[in-house]
């Protein structure tokens, strides 16, 4: 990333974050000692700010440390978001553990994506539950976990609890774009923001989501409406002993809210797909 695009990034998080948070650049520029105009140049991307400045906007917008680290990754104050593939030998060790642990999840639906939300694996019972989702003859190639939900939602009258969801999502498409602001990054939240179904006030809904961001989706499952919670964790592709800022990986489980909901059914012995690897 060069020093354009690190400026452009941090001043598209500064801006988000002011504005979700409903401050004035007059009065941000008051809480951290400084003038409305810095602010306004930060916001253009002309400035660049100090750690010590960071530290002080980060403490006037009230950031939990996730949202923290991003602001710092996207004023190039911390290891940038690489490329890395999964595939290649030198992770073979780490690849199994991963398929093991999507093994182990079911018949919880479960999937590894990296930190843009792309497709890296997914578990049978996943398969299952978006055969569930979108029948087999409108299905797309898994490509994005975010653009998925987003369909989904689309072929669904959106219930009121989808606001709070969307709103996480797009969170998530925006922080990539303070981080590595790539074509694929902008062409996604372009995509997702021409939804007639986006919630007006989605930057504040996203903002006052408790750390951690899980969200729910329902689906129909024989006639009834189970709601399924999911769980996300990042990880590291060299293992958890390799200390990393940012992750490079995500684990993502859903879990239904009715415990004794029988999720057997959604393991296939016989499923097969290119991003199944087990």
């Amino acid at each position: 990333m060069n020093a354009h695009q690190n400026k452009q990034g941090f001043a598209h998080a500064l801006k988000f974050w002011r504005t979700a948070r409903n401050i004035s650049q007059e009065e941000l520029a008051l809480r951290i000692d400084s003038a409305a105009r810095h602010i306004c140049r930060l916001e253009r991307g002309d400035a660049f700010p100090s750690v010590k400045m960071l530290d002080r906007i980060a403490s006037a917008l009230m950031l939990e440390q996730t949202d923290k680290i991003n602001l710092y990754c996207s004023a190039g104050f911390s290891a940038g978001l690489s490329a890395t593939d999964i595939h290649l030998p030198e992770y073979s060790v780490r690849k199994s553990e991963l398929i093991k642990f999507l093994k182990c999840s079911e018949p919880y639906p479960a999937v590894i994506c990296d930190v843009a939300g792309n497709f890296v694996m997914v578990n049978r019972a996943w398969l299952g539950l978006y055969d569930l989702m979108v029948p087999k003859a409108q299905q797309q190639p898994l490509q994005n976990v975010l653009s998925s939900l987003f369909d989904y939602a689309a072929m669904h009258m959106p219930h009121d609890d989808w606001a709070s969801t969307l709103s996480v999502l797009l969170l998530s498409v925006q922080q990539n774009l303070t981080s590595r602001n790539t074509p694929q990054d902008q062409k996604l939240l372009k995509q997702l923001m021409s939804l007639p179904f986006i919630p007006a006030n989605w930057q504040e809904l996203a903002a006052q989501t408790p750390v951690g961001r899980k969200f729910n989706i329902k689906v129909n499952i024989k006639g009834q409406q189970e709601t399924f919670t999911t769980f996300t964790q990042s990880t590291g592709l060299k293992g958890p002993l390799v200390h990393s800022s940012v992750p490079d990986l995500l684990t993502i489980v859903f879990y239904p809210e009715r415990d004794e909901l029988d999720l057997e059914p959604l393991v296939d012995p016989a499923s097969s797909h290119p991003l199944l690897f087990y």
